[in-house]
C-alpha cells in the first residue's frame, strides 16, 4: 500500500511510472523495499523503532498511572 502513497517508493510490480529521486551513471535512484527489519533504511531505524516504542510505552504508563491515582484518590 505505501508505493501508492510514495510516489518514490516501486513496488517491483510497475516501476515505470516511479520518479526518481536523482539521477546517477547506473540510473535513477529509487527507494529500496524496507527488507527484514528495514535494514535498507540504514542500520539505525531498528534500534531506532524499539526504543522510540519503549519511551512511547513508558510515557503512556506514567500519564495512565498519574490519572488512576488521581482519579483514585478523588473517590
Amino acid at each position: 500500500m505505501l508505493p501508492v502513497l510514495h510516489p518514490r517508493m516501486h513496488s517491483g510490480v510497475d516501476s515505470s511510472r516511479v520518479e526518481p529521486i536523482a539521477e546517477s551513471s547506473d540510473g535513477p535512484l529509487l527507494l529500496k523495499p524496507p527488507g527484514v527489519f528495514a535494514k535498507n533504511y540504514g542500520s539505525l531505524t531498528p534500534p531506532g523503532v524499539l526504543m522510540t516504542h519503549v519511551l512511547h510505552g513508558l510515557v503512556v504508563g506514567l500519564v495512565y498511572g498519574w490519572l488512576a491515582r488521581r482519579l483514585l484518590l478523588d473517590c
